[in-house]
């Protein structure tokens, strides 16, 4: 009978502090808002929900629909939909042996995220 890996589940979680400030596209140095060409966003044609918020949402857009998605064009200088806040929190996760995650520091995750890749690689080539 082979071996069976446990699967872990390792797990990188970036929020805003309590009381963290949203910024604006301009303001956080957004990449979209200032790309020369604009920014583009495709959506699944099965996604109508995703469509309606985009057409809602007051930007201006070129659109171009293909056999299974939509594609938005935004010009340069278009508010992204993503959110930008100051005093970003990073979480890192590692399961302790009952299968829980807790948290930890960015070295140790690393180090336990390495150790599993390199057990399960142990495993794989026994076979």
């Amino acid at each position: 009978m082979a071996a069976r890996a446990k699967r872990d589940r390792y797990r990188l979680k970036k929020r805003p502090q309590p009381g963290a400030r949203e910024l604006r596209c301009e303001d956080a140095g957004c990449e979209a808002y200032y790309a020369p060409g604009g920014w583009s966003f495709r959506v699944p044609l099965v996604r109508e929900d995703l469509i309606r918020e985009v057409r809602e949402s007051g930007r201006k857009y070129t659109v171009h629909v293909g056999p299974a998605e939509v594609e938005f064009t935004f010009p340069p200088g278009t508010r992204c939909f993503r959110r930008h806040y100051v005093d970003w929190v990073e979480k890192f996760g590692v399961p302790n042996r009952y299968g829980e995650t807790v948290r930890t520091t960015p070295e140790l995750w690393v180090e336990q995220f390495g150790e599993n890749q390199q057990r399960l690689a142990e495993i794989q080539a026994r076979g």
